[in-house]
């Protein structure tokens, strides 16, 4: 914080910066929606989001794991397995979207070598 400047001239800049006219010639819009309200609801939603995307990684595995043991007569030995990998899906999947990776797998996966094919404007010559 600059002690060079008084209040006043900071909160001058800061409403030029932002081109906020406090005299009144510019209606300021009101949205209605408390802003810490919203706030709150949003991160309520991508938490309650995280926790289904790791429930459903664990249940699908759990789900699979267990027909498979009907089937094939194995209990509980698949169910097992699938349950583990469907815990370590849900996971995979909470950790993706905590860190925003949009990243796809297989085919279309891209990487740094197709990254660079694509950014690329030289073609090599031999």
């Amino acid at each position: 914080m600059r002690n060079d400047q008084t209040f006043e001239q900071r909160l001058n800049d800061a409403l030029k910066r932002n081109d906020i006219d406090l005299t009144g010639d510019k209606p300021i819009e009101d949205t209605g929606v408390d802003a810490t309200e919203g706030d709150s609801v949003s991160g309520l939603a991508y938490g309650m989001r995280l926790g289904i995307e790791f429930l459903a990684g664990t249940v699908v595995g759990l789900g699979l794991g267990w027909w498979l043991d009907m089937t094939f007569d194995t209990t509980p030995w698949l169910l097992l397995l699938f349950g583990i990998l469907g815990f370590a899906a849900g996971l995979l999947n909470v950790f993706r979207d905590i860190n925003n990776i949009q990243d796809s797998i297989g085919i279309n996966r891209s990487n740094v070598l197709t990254e660079n094919a694509k950014n690329s404007n030289t073609i090599a010559t031999d």
